[in-house]
């Protein structure tokens, strides 16, 4: 397992009155990306501001590779931390050529020139080296910054909504060719970004913060499956909660069947109380002749998948995933059940 290269121990950082994170701790493995999620106004680039040395905190400590970087009255300077940053808006200089640009990321350490023609090869910038950021589309200005910032060899990288301004077809192209230039280079990465689908898709693992605190970290799986609160289930996937009578023996009951829980709440209940069980879409089947009978209420296309809304015999209003478009059919018998497979997340 590859060691620390990122810890923040109960950090705060104040702006003015406000204090923007609060007791903030974590843990960062080095060679991994790892992205930070949350609402607008939740901390994300505060803390990513922090990790690079433009924003001082008021409580704590910060670490990176070991050293301390931050502690309050105490902030090294951005440059003497080996932390490279790709900003939202690319930061270019405007006056310098694609080629210009990478190159003083390569000034500022000693890169090797095989390394400098390798990220251009792999970024796909070859032809557009003598063209200024006023010349360049929004993927190739997001290209340059970032062989711009790896040139320099950072022990950390740190990524501020790197997908912001492309088009989804770009989103996609240039989160593949990231990932894959993060990987070959074993390169430590942190990603603020306001999509989930992008961090669930490329990220070792996902930090949350809530209103300036740490809520959660974990693999993307472990928090998809396992949230720790009604916000971050909500937050982190579209679904929906069911209600449900606890059992026994982490069992519960639903309008749509007896499955299985993971109490997210630790305190002790007793048989009949209510909980609220979190399902995502494709935990719902849909299979004919079994199951309890519901309504369809709405429909909706989304890229590459069909979300139907439901209305179960109790009132409860569900989204599935499905595969058909059930307008096209007599829905007055539609049958649907819960995936006794699976363990869900229950909240008292």
């Amino acid at each position: 397992m590859s060691a620390i290269a990122v810890q923040a121990n109960n950090i705060s950082s104040c702006i003015g009155k406000d204090n923007i994170l609060k007791d903030v701790s974590f843990e960062v493995r080095g060679e991994s990306i790892t992205s930070i999620l949350g609402h607008s106004g939740s901390g994300k680039t505060t803390l990513l501001k922090t990790i690079a040395g433009f924003q001082p905190i008021c409580k704590g400590e910060l670490f990176i590779n070991g050293h301390c970087v931050s502690r309050p009255g105490c902030t090294q300077a951005p440059d003497k931390r080996n932390v490279g940053m790709v900003f939202q808006d690319h930061a270019l200089f405007p006056h310098l050529t694609v080629l210009e640009n990478i190159e003083t990321g390569l000034r500022r350490k000693s890169s090797s020139t095989q390394k400098l023609e390798r990220l251009i090869e792999k970024l796909h910038l070859g032809h557009l080296l003598k063209r200024r950021p006023h010349e360049l589309s929004g993927g190739q200005q997001q290209r340059t910054a970032l062989a711009r910032a790896l040139v320099a060899d950072p022990d950390v990288l740190l990524l501020d909504e790197p997908f912001a301004n492309l088009n989804q077809d770009l989103q996609i192209e240039v989160g593949i060719e990231l990932v894959d230039i993060l990987r070959e280079q074993k390169t430590t990465a942190i990603m603020v970004t306001h999509d989930q689908n992008d961090a669930l898709a490329i990220s070792d693992s996902i930090i949350i913060l809530m209103h300036g605190r740490f809520v959660q970290s974990g693999t993307p799986e472990e928090l998809y499956s396992r949230p720790a609160s009604r916000e971050v289930a909500s937050f982190l996937s579209r679904g929906s909660f069911i209600k449900a009578h606890y059992l026994d023996q982490n069992k519960a009951q639903t309008s749509l069947g007896r499955i299985s829980i993971n109490l997210t709440d630790k305190q002790q209940l007793k048989q009949g109380d209510n909980l609220d069980v979190w399902l995502h879409p494709e935990d719902i089947i849909v299979e004919p002749g079994q199951g309890e009978q519901v309504d369809v209420i709405d429909q909706a296309w989304r890229p590459l998948d069909l979300l139907v809304k439901i209305r179960t015999k109790d009132k409860q209003e569900l989204l599935i995933k499905a595969d058909q478009d059930f307008s096209r059919f007599d829905s007055e018998n539609l049958k649907v059940k819960l995936n006794d497979q699976i363990t869900y997340s229950a909240f008292a």
